[in-house]
Protein backbone atom coordinates (compact mmCIF):
# COMPACT_ATOMS: atom_id res chain seq x y z
CA UNK A 1 0.00 0.00 0.00
CA UNK A 2 0.87 3.83 -0.38
CA UNK A 3 1.71 5.79 2.10
CA UNK A 4 -0.36 8.56 0.74
CA UNK A 5 -3.94 8.26 1.90
CA UNK A 6 -5.92 8.81 -1.11
CA UNK A 7 -3.38 6.31 -2.80
CA UNK A 8 -4.31 2.93 -0.21
CA UNK A 9 -6.51 0.54 -2.15
CA UNK A 10 -7.60 -2.92 -1.31
CA UNK A 11 -7.61 -5.02 -4.69
CA UNK A 12 -9.41 -9.04 -4.51
CA UNK A 13 -11.25 -11.49 -6.86
CA UNK A 14 -14.01 -13.15 -6.46
CA UNK A 15 -15.87 -15.80 -8.31
CA UNK A 16 -19.70 -15.26 -7.99
CA UNK A 17 -23.18 -16.95 -9.47
CA UNK A 18 -26.73 -16.66 -8.73
CA UNK A 19 -28.09 -19.42 -7.14
CA UNK A 20 -28.41 -22.36 -9.25
CA UNK A 21 -26.86 -20.87 -12.32
CA UNK A 22 -23.94 -22.79 -13.88
CA UNK A 23 -22.60 -19.49 -15.18
CA UNK A 24 -19.75 -18.04 -12.83
CA UNK A 25 -18.07 -14.54 -13.47
CA UNK A 26 -14.75 -13.32 -12.06
CA UNK A 27 -14.68 -10.05 -10.93
CA UNK A 28 -12.51 -7.38 -9.58
CA UNK A 29 -12.87 -4.99 -6.16
CA UNK A 30 -11.48 -2.27 -5.42
CA UNK A 31 -12.05 -0.65 -2.03
CA UNK A 32 -10.54 2.97 -0.74
CA UNK A 33 -10.45 4.05 2.30
CA UNK A 34 -12.99 7.43 1.01
CA UNK A 35 -15.56 4.98 -0.03
CA UNK A 36 -16.05 3.72 4.18
CA UNK A 37 -19.42 4.04 5.08
CA UNK A 38 -20.51 2.91 8.29
CA UNK A 39 -19.51 -0.13 10.62
CA UNK A 40 -21.87 -2.44 12.69
CA UNK A 41 -22.13 -4.08 15.92
CA UNK A 42 -20.37 -7.25 14.95
CA UNK A 43 -17.01 -5.29 13.78
CA UNK A 44 -17.43 -5.09 9.91
CA UNK A 45 -17.86 -2.34 7.87
CA UNK A 46 -19.60 -1.58 4.65
CA UNK A 47 -17.93 0.43 1.70
CA UNK A 48 -18.36 1.67 -1.30
CA UNK A 49 -16.59 -0.78 -3.55
CA UNK A 50 -15.56 -0.86 -7.58
CA UNK A 51 -16.42 -3.59 -9.68
CA UNK A 52 -14.82 -4.73 -12.95
CA UNK A 53 -16.03 -7.98 -14.95
CA UNK A 54 -18.30 -8.59 -17.81
CA UNK A 55 -21.44 -7.14 -19.18
CA UNK A 56 -24.64 -7.47 -17.14
CA UNK A 57 -22.98 -7.93 -13.69
CA UNK A 58 -26.70 -7.90 -12.01
CA UNK A 59 -27.64 -11.11 -13.40
CA UNK A 60 -24.78 -13.04 -11.24
CA UNK A 61 -26.78 -11.66 -7.81
CA UNK A 62 -27.91 -13.39 -5.41
CA UNK A 63 -31.18 -11.75 -4.92
CA UNK A 64 -32.80 -7.99 -4.00
CA UNK A 65 -31.92 -5.25 -1.59
CA UNK A 66 -33.32 -2.75 -0.34
CA UNK A 67 -31.68 -0.11 1.74
CA UNK A 68 -31.97 1.31 4.95
CA UNK A 69 -32.19 5.30 6.73
CA UNK A 70 -29.52 3.57 8.42
CA UNK A 71 -26.91 3.07 5.89
CA UNK A 72 -27.80 -0.65 6.35
CA UNK A 73 -29.69 -2.83 3.46
CA UNK A 74 -32.42 -5.25 3.93
CA UNK A 75 -31.77 -8.41 1.67
CA UNK A 76 -34.50 -10.31 0.38
CA UNK A 77 -34.10 -14.11 1.61
CA UNK A 78 -36.65 -17.00 1.48
CA UNK A 79 -37.24 -20.01 4.38
CA UNK A 80 -39.10 -22.77 3.22
CA UNK A 81 -41.05 -25.38 5.36
CA UNK A 82 -44.62 -27.27 5.12
CA UNK A 83 -47.83 -25.66 5.03
CA UNK A 84 -49.05 -26.64 8.40
CA UNK A 85 -45.67 -24.28 9.95
CA UNK A 86 -45.90 -21.56 7.70
CA UNK A 87 -49.48 -20.51 9.03
CA UNK A 88 -48.15 -21.02 12.04
CA UNK A 89 -45.54 -18.75 11.25
CA UNK A 90 -47.75 -16.13 9.57
CA UNK A 91 -50.39 -16.38 12.94
CA UNK A 92 -47.74 -16.01 15.46
CA UNK A 93 -45.38 -13.55 14.05
CA UNK A 94 -42.29 -15.03 14.52
CA UNK A 95 -38.92 -17.03 13.26
CA UNK A 96 -38.34 -20.02 15.82
CA UNK A 97 -34.75 -20.41 16.19
CA UNK A 98 -33.09 -24.01 15.62
CA UNK A 99 -30.34 -25.66 17.39
CA UNK A 100 -28.93 -27.50 14.46
CA UNK A 101 -25.46 -27.11 13.55
CA UNK A 102 -24.91 -26.40 9.68
CA UNK A 103 -24.68 -29.94 8.47
CA UNK A 104 -28.35 -30.54 10.66
CA UNK A 105 -27.11 -33.88 12.59
CA UNK A 106 -25.80 -32.29 15.97
CA UNK A 107 -27.68 -29.35 18.64
CA UNK A 108 -25.62 -26.52 19.71
CA UNK A 109 -25.47 -25.24 22.89
CA UNK A 110 -24.02 -21.46 22.64
CA UNK A 111 -25.43 -20.16 19.53
CA UNK A 112 -29.45 -20.84 17.88
CA UNK A 113 -29.41 -20.03 14.44
CA UNK A 114 -32.56 -18.88 12.29
CA UNK A 115 -32.25 -19.97 8.62
CA UNK A 116 -32.84 -18.41 5.37
CA UNK A 117 -31.70 -19.31 1.91
CA UNK A 118 -31.42 -16.95 -1.63
CA UNK A 119 -33.02 -19.81 -3.32
CA UNK A 120 -36.95 -19.12 -3.99
CA UNK A 121 -37.81 -22.51 -4.38
CA UNK A 122 -36.87 -26.34 -3.38
CA UNK A 123 -37.92 -28.12 -6.22
CA UNK A 124 -35.36 -31.32 -6.02
CA UNK A 125 -32.80 -33.12 -4.78
CA UNK A 126 -30.11 -30.52 -6.19
CA UNK A 127 -31.96 -27.94 -4.33
CA UNK A 128 -31.69 -30.06 -1.12
CA UNK A 129 -27.96 -30.48 -1.12
CA UNK A 130 -27.80 -26.46 -1.82
CA UNK A 131 -29.12 -25.69 1.74
CA UNK A 132 -26.72 -29.52 3.45
CA UNK A 133 -29.87 -31.04 3.39
CA UNK A 134 -30.36 -34.91 1.32
CA UNK A 135 -33.39 -37.37 0.86
CA UNK A 136 -30.15 -40.37 1.68
CA UNK A 137 -29.10 -37.75 4.90
CA UNK A 138 -25.98 -37.88 2.75
CA UNK A 139 -23.65 -35.53 0.11
CA UNK A 140 -20.34 -36.22 -0.96
CA UNK A 141 -17.49 -34.15 -1.22
CA UNK A 142 -13.82 -34.65 -2.45
CA UNK A 143 -10.65 -32.79 -1.49
CA UNK A 144 -8.72 -30.82 -3.04
CA UNK A 145 -5.74 -32.80 -3.61
CA UNK A 146 -3.16 -33.64 -6.52
CA UNK A 147 -5.36 -36.16 -8.68
CA UNK A 148 -3.21 -39.74 -6.97
CA UNK A 149 -4.19 -38.18 -3.61
CA UNK A 150 -8.08 -37.44 -3.21
CA UNK A 151 -10.08 -38.55 -1.47
CA UNK A 152 -14.05 -38.34 -1.08
CA UNK A 153 -15.75 -37.32 2.01
CA UNK A 154 -19.17 -38.65 2.77
CA UNK A 155 -21.31 -36.30 4.93
CA UNK A 156 -23.48 -36.45 6.92
CA UNK A 157 -26.60 -34.15 6.69
CA UNK A 158 -30.15 -33.54 7.86
CA UNK A 159 -32.51 -36.41 6.01
CA UNK A 160 -35.12 -34.36 4.28
CA UNK A 161 -37.58 -34.40 1.49
CA UNK A 162 -38.75 -31.67 -0.85
CA UNK A 163 -42.29 -32.20 -0.26
CA UNK A 164 -41.80 -31.06 3.07
CA UNK A 165 -40.22 -27.49 1.95
CA UNK A 166 -43.57 -26.96 -0.12
CA UNK A 167 -44.27 -23.34 1.10
CA UNK A 168 -42.18 -20.57 0.68
CA UNK A 169 -42.08 -17.02 2.60
CA UNK A 170 -40.19 -14.04 1.56
CA UNK A 171 -38.26 -11.67 4.14
CA UNK A 172 -36.00 -8.64 4.29
CA UNK A 173 -33.20 -8.97 6.81
CA UNK A 174 -30.43 -6.69 7.68
CA UNK A 175 -27.69 -7.57 6.22
CA UNK A 176 -25.67 -6.94 9.67
CA UNK A 177 -28.05 -9.62 10.98
CA UNK A 178 -26.68 -12.41 8.88
CA UNK A 179 -23.62 -14.84 10.23
CA UNK A 180 -20.93 -14.91 7.82
CA UNK A 181 -20.06 -17.67 6.09
CA UNK A 182 -17.57 -20.26 7.06
CA UNK A 183 -14.42 -20.61 4.79
CA UNK A 184 -12.43 -24.08 3.08
CA UNK A 185 -9.18 -22.81 1.98
CA UNK A 186 -7.90 -25.10 -0.90
CA UNK A 187 -4.32 -25.20 -1.33
CA UNK A 188 -2.47 -25.22 -4.53
CA UNK A 189 -2.21 -28.38 -7.10
CA UNK A 190 -0.65 -28.64 -9.85
CA UNK A 191 -2.98 -26.85 -12.47
CA UNK A 192 -4.77 -24.62 -9.39
CA UNK A 193 -3.94 -21.85 -7.62
CA UNK A 194 -4.86 -21.82 -3.97
CA UNK A 195 -8.13 -19.95 -3.43
CA UNK A 196 -10.61 -19.58 -0.50
CA UNK A 197 -14.52 -21.03 -0.65
CA UNK A 198 -17.62 -19.48 1.07
CA UNK A 199 -19.23 -22.53 2.21
CA UNK A 200 -22.87 -23.15 1.26
CA UNK A 201 -23.24 -19.06 0.09
CA UNK A 202 -27.02 -20.03 -0.64
CA UNK A 203 -27.31 -20.81 2.98
CA UNK A 204 -28.09 -17.31 4.59
CA UNK A 205 -28.14 -17.58 8.72
CA UNK A 206 -28.92 -14.91 11.88
CA UNK A 207 -27.35 -16.13 14.64
CA UNK A 208 -29.19 -15.56 18.10
CA UNK A 209 -28.46 -15.84 21.75
CA UNK A 210 -30.16 -19.39 23.10
CA UNK A 211 -33.56 -20.17 22.50
CA UNK A 212 -34.54 -16.81 20.99
CA UNK A 213 -36.82 -16.03 18.34
CA UNK A 214 -37.14 -13.04 15.48
CA UNK A 215 -40.04 -11.61 15.32
CA UNK A 216 -41.98 -10.84 12.16
CA UNK A 217 -43.51 -7.41 11.23
CA UNK A 218 -44.73 -7.58 8.13
CA UNK A 219 -42.37 -9.23 6.15
CA UNK A 220 -39.46 -7.51 7.70
CA UNK A 221 -37.22 -8.29 10.43
CA UNK A 222 -35.53 -5.74 12.51
CA UNK A 223 -35.02 -3.87 15.71
CA UNK A 224 -33.46 -7.41 17.16
CA UNK A 225 -29.90 -6.42 17.80
CA UNK A 226 -30.20 -7.86 21.12
CA UNK A 227 -30.98 -11.06 20.19
CA UNK A 228 -28.06 -11.23 17.69
CA UNK A 229 -25.37 -13.65 18.89
CA UNK A 230 -21.81 -12.81 17.04
CA UNK A 231 -18.80 -14.80 17.42
CA UNK A 232 -15.15 -13.47 16.87
CA UNK A 233 -14.58 -16.38 14.06
CA UNK A 234 -15.51 -18.23 11.50
CA UNK A 235 -14.32 -21.67 10.55
CA UNK A 236 -11.89 -22.38 8.10
CA UNK A 237 -11.25 -26.04 6.64
CA UNK A 238 -8.20 -27.41 5.20
CA UNK A 239 -9.60 -28.61 2.00
CA UNK A 240 -6.67 -31.34 1.33
CA UNK A 241 -8.05 -32.98 4.30
CA UNK A 242 -11.21 -35.09 5.06
CA UNK A 243 -11.26 -33.44 8.60
CA UNK A 244 -10.90 -30.38 6.98
CA UNK A 245 -13.47 -30.52 4.83
CA UNK A 246 -15.96 -31.20 7.42
CA UNK A 247 -14.73 -29.09 9.76
CA UNK A 248 -17.02 -25.94 8.32
CA UNK A 249 -20.05 -28.35 8.56
CA UNK A 250 -19.64 -29.51 12.04
CA UNK A 251 -18.53 -26.41 13.78
CA UNK A 252 -17.46 -27.16 17.15
CA UNK A 253 -13.71 -27.79 15.94
CA UNK A 254 -11.37 -25.09 17.44
CA UNK A 255 -8.65 -26.26 15.39
CA UNK A 256 -9.07 -24.80 12.38
CA UNK A 257 -10.12 -21.25 12.85
CA UNK A 258 -9.96 -17.51 11.05
CA UNK A 259 -10.11 -14.60 13.78
CA UNK A 260 -12.79 -11.73 12.37
CA UNK A 261 -10.91 -8.63 13.26
CA UNK A 262 -13.39 -6.23 15.24
CA UNK A 263 -13.21 -2.65 13.29
CA UNK A 264 -15.52 0.35 14.06
CA UNK A 265 -15.73 4.10 13.02
CA UNK A 266 -12.25 5.45 14.93
CA UNK A 267 -10.02 2.76 12.71
CA UNK A 268 -10.37 1.22 9.24
CA UNK A 269 -8.79 -1.73 7.43
CA UNK A 270 -6.28 0.40 6.03
CA UNK A 271 -5.19 2.08 9.43
CA UNK A 272 -5.42 -1.56 10.91
CA UNK A 273 -2.79 -3.19 7.95
CA UNK A 274 -1.01 -0.12 8.17
CA UNK A 275 -0.39 -0.10 12.08
CA UNK A 276 -0.51 -3.72 12.52
CA UNK A 277 1.80 -4.77 9.18
CA UNK A 278 4.14 -8.08 9.58
CA UNK A 279 2.82 -8.77 13.24
CA UNK A 280 1.30 -11.99 14.43
CA UNK A 281 -2.16 -11.22 14.67
CA UNK A 282 -3.15 -15.15 15.93
CA UNK A 283 -0.98 -16.01 18.48
CA UNK A 284 -2.81 -16.10 22.19
CA UNK A 285 -6.20 -14.83 20.73
CA UNK A 286 -8.97 -15.75 22.92
CA UNK A 287 -11.90 -17.12 20.82
CA UNK A 288 -15.15 -18.66 21.50
CA UNK A 289 -15.91 -21.77 19.89
CA UNK A 290 -19.22 -23.27 19.00
CA UNK A 291 -20.49 -25.92 21.24
CA UNK A 292 -22.55 -28.93 21.05
CA UNK A 293 -25.26 -29.97 23.48
CA UNK A 294 -23.88 -32.97 25.58
CA UNK A 295 -26.51 -35.25 26.29
CA UNK A 296 -25.59 -36.83 29.86
CA UNK A 297 -28.18 -39.60 29.22
CA UNK A 298 -30.51 -40.84 31.76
Amino acid sequence: MSERHEERKAVFSIDVKAPKSSKAERIKVEIVPSGFLRSFPDGSQLYNCIFWGGKKLTRYASGLYQEQADGDFYIEVYHHTNAKAAISIRSCSELWSSAWNLEGTQKLENVYYVYFTTLNKIRNESDLRRIAMSTSGEIHMQTTSEPYNQKILKLQVYRESTNKRTSTLKFLVPSSYFAPQHLLFHPPTTNNFAYYECVRPEIMRVGVHSNENLTIESNQIYGQLKKIKHFNNVVLGDASTLFGLEAPFKEETTDQVAILEKLDDNIDLFDFWKENSNTDQVSNRTIEPREFKVDHGL
